[in-house]
């Protein structure tokens, strides 16, 4: 795993007085669906990582087979609705949006 990639927090051992920062992505619809889970905790080593919600996308997209583009998906971070060129922050809560459909 390269220094970049996310990691489920807690999966290795840490150690004594480590700290790595976190977020905490919410999975609605299709993505809790691919995800298997409502949400999860992931701790980052690159604070570059940590901080871009296109590369946090991206890298979902590839573990959990997100078929949709970013451009169809919408993000929120703390309950509100925010550009994906926002900076995420430790402590975070992200939820990407897939489109809905309705009637």
């Amino acid at each position: 795993m390269s220094g970049n990639e996310l990691k489920p927090a807690h999966t290795e051992p840490v150690e004594v007085g480590a700290v790595h920062p976190t977020l905490t992505i919410e999975y609605f619809a299709l993505f809790r669906s691919l995800a298997k889970k409502s949400e999860e905790s992931l701790e980052f080593t690159d604070a570059e990582a940590l901080a871009s919600i296109p590369a946090l996308y991206d890298s979902l997209r590839a573990r959990y087979g997100f078929p949709l583009e970013r451009a169809s998906v919408h993000v929120a971070v703390n309950d509100a609705y925010v550009a994906w060129d926002r900076r995420l922050e430790p402590g975070d809560r992200v939820v990407f949006i897939p489109p809905v459909a309705g009637g």
